[in-house]
């Protein structure tokens, strides 16, 4: 009892952290495309890439407008553009993103029209949320079938230990039961791990 009061808010903690990091990821995946085109119009309107991004950090959303104001903090600063949009994708380890700022960056050694850029990965973007929001629709059923399948032994279990109590007395109160439900544990993780990489599609 002890160790799982020990152990239970670290883990409580470590999975609200991660939660908080995958949807502040999914909210700048999800911002983008809407930045591309404000920046795009920015830039048609005769400003530089720096005054762009300066100008979404004021008009935009958090957390994507924040990131950008950092960013421009740092050009402000001193720092190359290169390194600090560099910076900006190690900070945030988004693959759209990613996709973005290397464009900006190759653009700015071979030349061209970036507002063009920025409205075709706008697009590319958009089209890659449609798809992955398809694919979701398309593989909810199967995931919803793999929490049921995995969690329905510890439903069991709950049901078992009200109505026959001296039946699962051994499971919670010798060393085999501890052994037992440990192994148990673990083939669910395992099952919940594997039905999850079945049911997600990358695009």
């Amino acid at each position: 009892a002890l160790v799982a009061a020990a152990i239970g808010p670290v883990v409580g903690g470590m999975i609200f952290v991660k939660m908080r990091i995958r949807r502040r990821r999914t909210a700048i995946h999800e911002q983008l495309a809407d930045a591309m085109v404000q920046m795009a119009n920015s830039l048609r309107a005769g400003h530089s890439f720096a005054q762009a991004m300066a100008s979404y950090s004021n008009i935009g959303r958090p957390p994507l407008a924040t990131e950008f104001a950092r960013a421009y903090r740092e050009i402000q600063l001193g720092l190359p553009i290169d390194d600090a949009l560099a910076r900006l994708v190690r900070r945030n380890e988004s693959e759209d993103l990613n996709i973005t700022m290397s464009a900006i960056t190759i653009n700015r050694v071979t030349g061209g029209n970036l507002a063009d850029i920025f409205d075709i990965v706008a697009t590319t973007i958009r089209e890659r949320v449609r798809l992955a929001g398809e694919i979701r629709t398309l593989t909810s059923q199967a995931r919803m079938s793999g929490w049921i399948i995995s969690l329905l032994p510890l439903g069991l279990g709950v049901v078992l230990n009200f109505i026959a109590p001296s039946y699962f007395d051994k499971m919670i109160h010798e060393f085999l039961g501890w052994v037992m439900i440990g192994v148990g544990l673990f083939s669910m993780a395992i099952g919940i791990v594997w039905m999850r990489s079945i049911a997600t599609i990358d695009i």
